[in-house]
């Protein structure tokens, strides 16, 4: 069977954070080729290899010589740059978030990680899920799925997919579509972290949604948000035991 599309998926966060998220890009073959062409560019003009945006962020590896340019000009654009090659160069977007505190409350009534229902692999499976949706909308033989390697519960993820008939593939971040999804599962974390920390204010607020509306507005995307009544939902879906009172 040939496959046509190709959808590239990356994880942020890990049960440890308040919130974990995984996010991607799905684009053919002739799409993938222009985006990592227009990719590397941009990365070659700032003398950076490879985004790892655990490094971006806190400046380590090859962004250490951007300590002290927390909100520099070069930095905005650096990113609106790569976003920009994402939105024009990938059909669709996707992503899953689950806020830990959420996770944790069902983990008390259900059986969730004795069921290999774990954060990433649940939010890997959602992604999954949203991509195939859009794949038999418009009527699209064949995607294959493509996941950064390294994450914990990968194995879990690898059953989850094995149930709809899909063996994901795993590469590591040297893969130009993977480090867009990097990008774009930390935006997804990270506004989420935000919006759920106790000393929100309106001007955080205010600037968490300038955030979001620069990631997401005009990029097509659907996502799912795994809340506790959303998680308990597909407890009940997929059958998973309850726990003893």
């Amino acid at each position: 069977m040939a496959v046509v599309f190709t959808a590239y998926f990356d994880a942020a966060g890990t049960p440890r954070n308040s919130v974990v998220a995984v996010a991607g890009f799905v684009s053919n073959f002739e799409k993938w080729k222009q985006f990592e062409l227009t990719w590397n560019k941009i990365l070659e003009r700032e003398g950076v290899s490879c985004l790892h945006m655990t490094d971006f962020v806190s400046f380590q590896g090859e962004f250490k010589a951007w300590k002290g340019q927390q909100h520099s000009t070069r930095r905005r654009e650096f990113i609106l740059n790569l976003f920009d090659c994402a939105r024009r160069l990938t059909n669709k977007a996707f992503a899953a978030a689950i806020p830990m505190v959420d996770y944790r409350l069902l983990d008390r009534s259900y059986q969730l990680a004795e069921s290999g229902m774990y954060p990433f692999p649940i939010c890997g499976r959602m992604c999954v899920d949203l991509t195939e949706k859009w794949r038999r909308k418009y009527a699209i033989q064949n995607v294959l799925y493509v996941f950064e390697d390294g994450d914990q519960h990968k194995g879990h993820l690898q059953s989850l997919c094995r149930e709809v008939g899909i063996e994901p593939e795993f590469v590591n971040k040297r893969c130009a579509p993977v480090q867009a999804a990097d990008l774009l599962a930390w935006r997804t974390r990270s506004a989420f972290a935000g919006a759920l920390k106790p000393d929100l204010t309106f001007d955080k607020a205010d600037s968490l949604q300038a955030t979001f509306d620069q990631t997401w507005k005009l990029l097509p995307h659907e996502a799912f948000c795994g809340e506790a009544h959303r998680l308990e939902r597909l407890c009940l879906e997929r059958g998973v035991p309850k726990r003893n009172a």
